[in-house]
């Protein structure tokens, strides 16, 4: 068991290490976090299921023939036969609050209860800790500040292709105008967390509903949700997930009628 389970714990914490680089470098790889803790949960909570199991080849077939993180899902939360199929849960419970937060406590549990996930999430805090540690160390003040906290008050109306760049433009805008700068930028601050709402929810379900299945597919809805949404998009921000594109295009369909529209749309 332990040789099955040191080479993850291993691969937590180097992933860790160049996860914490990438942030330090550019900081919207932030987003991904979820995603590889619930992949890394996911790859040791089946080996251990696995290894526990008395008929070990019976249940490894089950679990590959059921979908894996599926099936573990079910069988911990004991979900009730009347409402799955095949021992597993089809849809996500909207209209059971219960089953929610059963939910909501198991995913707590795997994430922050899961050895390699909590390694890996370690180890990435502790890297950007470091790396901010130096730079601010050698480079002063300003390292902090153009480097991270920029990030969190950067509105910007020009080059911007966001669906919300003609109100940031008409709110500063008004604020030059009225000289209301104050209750401008109150009032924004209170509307600029609105956008922040589609977000927060897509990338939640694409870290915990499709990143333990397929961390590729994942990491690429989530780069292309994260940058439709946001409020500042600029050129290169189309690069983020073009470059994961090759990572999962088999698993898009190039030839139906949906992609020729939406390529049609997009020219």
């Amino acid at each position: 068991q332990q040789r099955g389970t040191l080479p993850i714990m291993a691969r937590a914490c180097v992933a860790g290490i160049f996860h914490g680089i990438g942030i330090h470098a550019k900081l919207y790889p932030v987003i991904y976090t979820i995603s590889f803790m619930a992949n890394f949960s996911r790859q040791q909570q089946e080996r251990e299921l696995i290894s526990k199991s008395s008929k070990r080849q019976q249940r490894q077939q089950r679990i590959r023939k059921d979908g894996g993180w599926r099936y573990l899902l079910s069988e911990q939360m004991e979900l009730d036969t009347s409402k799955s199929k095949n021992g597993m849960m089809t849809t996500f419970p909207w209209t059971d609050p219960m089953q929610i937060v059963v939910l909501g406590v198991f995913w707590v549990q795997r994430l922050f209860f899961t050895l390699s996930s909590v390694l890996f999430f370690v180890t990435s805090i502790g890297t950007v800790v470091i790396l901010t540690y130096l730079a601010v160390h050698f480079h002063g003040q300003v390292a902090l500040e153009e480097g991270l906290l920029y990030h969190f008050q950067r509105v910007d109306h020009r080059h911007n292709y966001s669906m919300y760049w003609y109100w940031i433009y008409l709110a500063r805008g008004r604020a030059e105008v009225e000289s209301l700068t104050a209750t401008i930028s109150q009032s924004s601050s209170i509307w600029g967390s609105i956008p922040l709402l589609p977000q927060v929810l897509l990338l939640g379900f694409s870290s915990l509903g499709i990143a333990p299945y397929d961390l590729s597919f994942a990491l690429f809805c989530q780069t292309f949700a994260f940058v439709a949404f946001n409020k500042v998009i600029t050129a290169q921000y189309f690069t983020w997930y073009l470059c994961l594109l090759p990572l999962c295009s088999d698993r898009v369909r190039w030839n139906s009628k949906r992609m020729y529209f939406a390529l049609g749309a997009l020219a």
